[in-house]
């Protein structure tokens, strides 16, 4: 059998050296109420979305989640974690709803669309499904905020089911994030707006931001600049969207060397010319960015 849960569970995040020793506790064992342990192995690892696959034998007849559809969650759908958090409670579960189904930390870590709950989590409850109102999963728990233990998620379904099956399929690692623009963005929001000096003169589009632009990177090469507001990226309309739709999201599954079309409203028009530009994702990421931080390695 398979068992889902985080990449920081299962190796070490500075050098991706996979654990040896992992056991994995299976409280009903094939629903007779007796426990039983067994040691894991690890299939693969994905550090961009934080997902680890692990394997565990003789497991026929055990009862087992199935996925759900992280596609269909609205803000204030009712939704469950499950646990050990804090390493105290085996068998834990707290509720909440959802805040947020396609949150994008565009400055973080995990950059691709994650699911944020209000249902509270600690240290411990990594690795965690996050379940619908019918038990499905639709994300699994991997951080929260430093402040708040009732802001949290994790790679939402649509997310950790393709990386899953690619692990099982190849016995191996998957690396997500293979293609990237090399920007920094924003979603564009009231402050975006004031801050470009748009207030008052009735501006009403959705996009991203662009912040930062890395020097001799995708975008750089095809004229992005800093304050460009990108409205799509392979006809996904990115913005404000439950929250927001970052430009990431148009792309994630495709190779690097992919040739994708970037829809920018440009600074230098002062907003007023929408420009579709062709866009190389890079091949070879800077040796800085390898490593299980970016999912690069």
């Amino acid at each position: 059998g398979y068992i889902l849960t985080a990449a920081h569970c299962a190796c070490d995040t500075t050098s991706d050296n996979k654990f040896q020793n992992i056991y994995a506790m299976i409280t009903n064992y094939r629903n007779t109420g007796v426990i039983h342990v067994r040691k894991c192995a690890v299939v693969g690892i994905d550090g961009c979305g934080d997902i680890a696959i692990l394997r565990v034998n003789d497991m026929d007849g055990q009862k087992f989640l199935s996925w759900g559809n992280s596609s269909t969650m609205k803000p204030g759908n009712e939704c469950y974690i499950v646990g050990n958090p804090r390493g105290e409670d085996t068998q834990s579960i707290t509720s909440g709803v959802i805040r947020d189904p396609t949150f994008v930390d565009t400055g973080g870590a995990q950059i691709l669309e994650t699911l944020w709950s209000t249902a509270p989590g600690f240290a411990g409850n990594s690795g965690s499904c996050i379940l619908d109102k019918n038990g499905n999963i639709i994300g699994v728990y991997t951080y929260g905020t430093q402040d708040f233990e009732t802001l949290g998620g994790g790679a939402t379904q649509k997310v950790a089911q393709f990386v899953a099956e690619k692990m099982i399929q190849t016995n191996q690692d998957y690396r997500l994030y293979r293609g990237e623009l090399g920007i920094s963005a924003v979603p564009l929001d009231s402050a975006a707006i004031v801050q470009l000096g748009l207030q008052g003169t009735g501006f009403n589009v959705r996009g991203m931001v662009v912040t930062d632009v890395k020097p001799g990177r995708p975008a750089a090469n095809a004229g992005i600049v800093v304050n460009d507001i990108i409205t799509e990226v392979e006809g996904l309309v990115c913005g404000l969207n439950y929250g927001q739709t970052s430009e990431t999201t148009g792309y994630w599954k495709l190779p690097r060397n992919s040739v994708i079309t970037v829809k920018v409203l440009t600074a230098a028009s002062g907003y007023s010319t929408e420009v579709a530009k062709m866009v190389t994702l890079s091949t070879v990421p800077p040796a800085s960015e390898d490593g299980y931080l970016s999912g690069n390695a």
